[in-house]
């Protein structure tokens, strides 16, 4: 009686390995891609959920409804005081600019008593920023009595609609 194998058998074991080490390899690979597929989205979400708590805060932290507001062929932007520093203790009273330029949106945050100036990018690929306000009954470019706004902001993948506001005025 001869030990070992004979060909056939080595053949078929080497055909069900191959089919094992297929499966497992696509199996692996999908489990790659929905792990990639989901860090991408959650990133996009913590983006959005900061764009959207900085804009809140900026708003419900006003001083006062006093909003200046530019828009020219390339930039776009909206000024107010609020309470809302992100540098300094929420006691400083500082300017807020949203500006957009260069397809970016920058948030310039600004104490002239201090001599403070801070900007950043807060969202890259801008194609479209815009401010409107609630006067009680629509949403208006008439900033005279704004308690809430709501930015519209529009990128090449994403579409924000953050509303926020202080109806603590009225």
């Amino acid at each position: 009686m001869k030990k070992g194998f004979t060909l056939i058998e080595l053949l078929v074991a080497f055909t069900i390995s191959i089919f094992v080490i297929i499966t497992v390899y696509s199996l692996v690979s999908s489990i790659v891609e929905i792990k990639d597929s989901s860090s991408k989205k959650i990133e996009e979400l913590k983006e959005k959920i900061g764009i959207q708590k900085i804009i809140n805060l900026d708003i419900t932290a006003l001083t006062n409804t006093k909003f200046e507001k530019n828009e020219g062929f390339e930039t776009n932007s909206i000024s107010f005081y609020s309470m809302n520093s992100l540098f300094f203790n929420s006691g400083v009273k500082v300017k807020i600019t949203y500006l957009f330029e260069d397809n970016n949106l920058y948030r310039i945050e600004e104490n002239e008593k201090l001599g403070y100036k801070e900007q950043f990018v807060l969202l890259q690929n801008v194609e479209e920023f815009k401010v409107l306000s609630f006067d009680g009954n629509d949403y208006t470019e008439n900033f005279d009595k704004a308690y809430v706004l709501k930015f519209i902001i529009k990128t090449k993948n994403h579409n924000y609609e953050i509303t926020a506001g202080n109806m603590l005025y009225e």
